[in-house]
């Protein structure tokens, strides 16, 4: 009923069994277990290369006809005689809930699978030949197989609660990380909109001078954050500058604007200090707040004002990367 190519497998608990070079060696040869020809499918619970034909073909295979056809574990405990504890130490694995066969039918649990030629050697070893197997298994007790059959689904059941658990977690994470996205792009939709006001423009005329790349007016980031939104450089930036821009506010004004008018006034202070021959007046039409304002401008010199600069996109992006140590996918800036 369940062949080794439709069969989805959640876990194989042959891998104790099984090293990772006989793996390697499996893959690394390309022919058929049983007939030679080319083998592009892989018998999981035996690491055996198969072609098509012998996987779906039972008179293709020279030794076992239902050697690919794994058995649930109550048909091996009926059919071999064993007991659960003694399946549990053979290869092993779960069938997905899902749609099977050439002419889909559901199943909706788990089932707990087992390679065929296992437990027939292990009935075999256990009860001393052939013909006692047989014997035992005619006469087995059915209060014991009723006991038998309740562990396996027990076990059947605890493996389907994990999986529920774990699609519940998965859901959760994938509501959280759409949470977080969405408050994300309502935090640059709003400073996109409080720096329209700022400017005084409309948010659609904010919009296409962000786009522009000669735009009419010069877009300073105030904020000092990189959430791709455009921003002034200077051609030398100093500590200065940064605490200026990290110390302005609403109310302050533009520090480009806030330098630009300083320096107007301080040339006008010092052509009425020279027809007047008087140093005293031109200090006193600079206030403190201009004098605070010009420690961040003078570093900048005779190269130009700020709303000559060009303009710069601060971006910081998101990238995955591999931490080798606990071998997990993490998320991290970069």
């Amino acid at each position: 009923m369940f062949s080794g190519a439709s069969v989805r497998s959640r876990l194989l608990t042959e891998s104790p069994f099984k090293p990772l070079q006989a793996l390697f060696n499996k893959l690394c040869v390309s022919v058929c277990f049983e007939c030679g020809d080319f083998g592009g499918y892989m018998y999981l619970v035996s690491f055996e290369r198969l072609c098509c034909r012998c996987v779906l073909d039972k008179d293709r295979r020279l030794l076992d006809k239902n050697k690919y056809a794994p058995l649930r574990k109550l048909d091996a405990v009926l059919e071999y005689g064993l007991t659960p504890e003694a399946l549990d130490t053979l290869p092993q694995f779960l069938g997905y809930p899902g749609y099977y066969g050439s002419i889909p039918w559901l199943q909706k649990d788990y089932v707990s699978l087992i390679a065929r030629d296992s437990p027939r050697d292990a009935g075999i070893a256990l009860h001393g030949s052939l013909q006692a197997m047989q014997d035992y298994t005619a006469n087995a007790d059915l209060a014991v197989l009723k006991l038998y059959k309740k562990k396996i689904r027990k076990f059947e059941k605890q493996a389907q609660a994990e999986r529920a658990e774990y699609a519940r977690r998965q859901k959760a994470k994938q509501i959280a990380r759409t949470k977080k996205r969405n408050d994300y792009k309502m935090k640059v939709i709003r400073k996109k909109i409080e720096r329209a006001e700022r400017l005084g423009v409309s948010e659609s005329e904010f919009n296409e001078q962000e786009r522009n790349t000669n735009p009419k007016f010069p877009i300073e980031d105030i904020d000092n954050e990189s959430v791709s939104t455009l921003g002034l450089t200077s051609r030398r930036s100093t500590p200065e500058t940064i605490l200026g821009n990290e110390g302005h506010t609403e109310g302050d004004g533009d520090n480009s604007e806030s330098s630009f008018t300083f320096d107007q006034k301080l040339k006008n202070a010092g052509s009425t200090s020279g027809e007047n021959s008087c140093d005293e007046d031109a200090d006193s039409e600079v206030s403190d707040a201009e004098l605070a304002s010009s420690e961040c401008s003078s570093h900048e010199g005779n190269e130009g004002s700020y709303d000559r600069e060009e303009l710069r996109y601060g971006s910081m992006i998101l990238v995955p990367w591999l931490n080798r140590q606990s071998k997990k996918d993490e998320w991290g800036f970069r």
